[in-house]
């Protein structure tokens, strides 16, 4: 039979706000000692307070004590823990007449019971355990009093059978000890996890009006279980009485209050119920044992609380989802969106649910549209591509998002961004539909004004392109007749100076790079100074003018021909020998002379002299110019009218 001493095994650490291990830094020995101290004042409770004059614990608190400890605390904790707790067990147990053997065995089954809870709870309910879900609950009491405290009190009677002190069976002492640990587990547990919970949170627990309401349900409870068990010590029927009237009082705090309140009348009725069982007059009835009326107590608590915590659960869960619901029914009230309901189960799919916004954009009040269909709001069109989407969106019971032309009450377009989305019930059967109708149109017109706006601009800008590109042929036109201005002999049509020095230099460079060779004629007129004198400058252009074409008519088109100056002009040529150079100049010096030209009255002829300078691949074309120029002199100095080559290359 579990007794007093079995109060060793589990003293309830319930640690302040102040004291809790994320809040405030105390080391784990701090939190150790605390809880030996608590368990130890549950199992003194447990000994001295819950054990009726024939020796059965009506209830056992220690071990809800420490399983609360448990679960609010980090694993690694836990050995210290447990060793506090088996010392506090083993101090408790002091006054008992066991032996030390089954003294250190009881405190280790019962820390073995705490400790299995514990895994149990967390494993399947998750680390941060709390009475807020009605999966929480069926956890705790399937790992909790069902397999934590049977297990243990099949161990527990394994040892009371090797003391075998009294003449009670194994199942005897088996039931004993489960019905004890149960009732504690099962009353207390609940109230200090959520006491915990509340202090940690800072969350107020009732408010001054629920305070007063449940004074109001304590105050009965106090009278009515005090007659009800004052009465049955006579074996009357009013001590059957008392569950129900009890019962109700439950239900009552479960339904109006929240689980904290509810635990903490259940555990009221439990104190009271106790108090009565430990007194040392008979209050049960005749036909009954003692055993019979302490196990027919423990399971009134044990099914009274598992109904007040389940249904304390069931309410707040009910509360949740209809705060819930509330929250998403504002939500839709006041989003700026105009939000419509559709019931597909009905005829013609009509509205049954608008918010003020869609009254707002549409201008029909809720009792005007609401039995009508969408269909209203696009006044009869129909043939829209976005429309059919829709109607097949509806049929295949899909969402969908289109943009649709709809009209408001009073005919005036709007453009709307529509979307829908179907709403089914638990069966996965589509009832509903909810539209969502956000206002595109403001938008729709300054993208109109946009488009109109960049049409514009795009015309202008291919008018201006069209302008631009009859500037840039202008242009180019121009800077071709400059870059001819600036690269042409006005006179002749033929290279000037400037062009022809570029041209020559780049050609001896490109020359060079290649290792090729190069001659250069430099030529000038005999006496061209005394046509001038005699005639006058128009007859010494037009000579000037008539040389060019017999010259050109004697070079290749590749070869390079230009007027330095006055009367003097240069031939580059490229890849040709000096003495075919000396050759093509003969034939142009004879062609010069054979020119003869009319002015006036008068025919004018002149001749040439030429110099030929052979290039020795390293020097630039002014020292080329210069060595040309040297042969030119030796001509002229020969008396005129021939070709000389450069006497060092000749």
């Amino acid at each position: 039979m579990k007794n007093g001493y079995m109060v060793l095994m589990h003293c309830k650490f319930r640690v302040p706000s102040y004291c809790t291990a994320s809040e405030v830094p105390i080391n784990s020995f701090v939190r150790a000692s605390f809880t030996g101290i608590s368990f130890f004042l549950g199992a003194w409770l447990g000994l001295t307070q819950t054990v009726t004059p024939d020796g059965i614990a009506v209830l056992w608190p220690a071990n809800a004590v420490l399983l609360t400890v448990l679960l609010q605390t980090s694993q690694k904790e836990w050995p210290l823990l447990t060793v506090a707790a088996l010392i506090a067990a083993s101090l408790a147990s002091i006054s008992a007449s066991f032996p030390l053997w089954s003294v250190a065995l009881f405190g280790l089954v019962n820390i073995f019971e705490a400790l299995l809870a514990a895994f149990l709870i967390r494993r399947f309910a998750g680390k941060d355990f709390e009475f807020q879900s009605l999966r929480d609950m069926k956890v705790f009491f399937l790992a909790a009093p069902v397999v934590a405290c049977s297990a243990s009190a099949f161990l527990g009677a394994a040892i009371y059978e090797a003391l075998a002190r009294t003449e009670n069976t194994f199942f005897v002492f088996w039931r004993l000890w489960w019905f004890a640990d149960a009732v504690g587990m099962v009353l207390l547990t609940p109230l200090l996890v959520s006491a915990w919970h509340a202090i940690k949170a800072k969350r107020q627990i009732v408010s001054a009006p629920q305070l007063a309401e449940l004074a109001a349900i304590w105050s009965g409870i106090a009278i009515t279980g005090i007659f009800a068990f004052r009465t049955a010590r006579q074996a009357d029927v009013e001590f059957f009485l008392a569950p129900v009237l009890l019962l109700g009082f439950v239900v009552w705090t479960a339904i109006r209050l929240g689980i904290l309140a509810t635990t903490g009348t259940v555990t009221l009725i439990a104190v009271l119920a106790t108090a009565f069982l430990v007194q040392p007059t008979q209050f049960f009835s005749a036909t009954s044992s003692p055993q019979d009326t302490v196990w027919l107590t423990q399971e009134y608590l044990v099914v009274m609380s598992i109904i007040a915590v389940g249904l304390s659960g069931l309410m707040q869960k009910i509360r949740h989802q209809h705060a819930s619901l509330a929250l998403q029914d504002r939500a839709m009230i006041a989003s700026n969106d105009a939000i419509s309901i559709v019931d597909v189960q009905r005829a013609d799919t009509p509205i049954i649910w608008v918010n003020p916004k869609f009254e707002e954009l549409f201008g029909y009040s809720a009792g005007e549209i609401v039995g009508l269909s969408w269909r209203l709001l696009q006044k009869g069109i129909r043939q829209q591509y976005n429309h059919d989407t829709v109607r097949a969106a509806l049929a295949d019971k899909t969402p969908c998002r289109a943009q649709l032309k709809s009209y408001t009450k009073a005919g005036k377009l709007l453009w709307i961004d529509f979307s829908m989305a179907p709403v089914r019930d638990p069966a996965g059967r589509v009832t509903h539909y909810i539209g969502i109708h956000h206002d595109l149109t403001q938008a729709k017109e300054t993208e109109q004004r946009l488009k109109d706006a960049t049409e514009s601009i795009q015309r202008h800008n291919e008018s201006l392109e069209e302008k631009v590109r009859e500037r840039t042929a202008l242009l180019q036109k121009a800077n071709q007749e400059l870059e001819k201005v600036a690269s042409v002999d006005f006179l002749t049509g033929i290279s000037n100076r400037r062009h022809f020095y570029e041209l020559g230099q780049r050609e001896l460079t490109r020359l060079g790079l290649d290792g090729r060779m190069a001659v250069l004629i430099a030529f000038d007129l005999d006496n061209f100074k005394a046509v001038n004198d005699t005639f006058g400058h128009e007859a010494g252009d037009q000579v000037l003018r008539q040389i060019v074409t017999p010259v050109e008519n004697s070079i290749r088109p590749t070869d390079f021909f230009g007027r330095i100056g006055g009367d003097e002009f240069l031939i580059l040529f490229a890849d040709t020998s000096e003495s075919k150079a000396v050759e093509i100049a003969e034939r142009i010096r004879i062609e010069i002379m054979e020119i003869l030209s009319p002015y006036g009255s008068a025919s004018l002829r002149v001749t040439a002299s030429v110099g030929v300078a052979e290039w020795d691949q390293s020097c630039d074309l002014n020292q080329l110019i210069r060595w040309a120029d040297l042969a030119l002199y030796q001509a002229k100095e020969e008396g005129g009218n021939r070709v000389r080559a450069r006497q060092s290359s000749s």
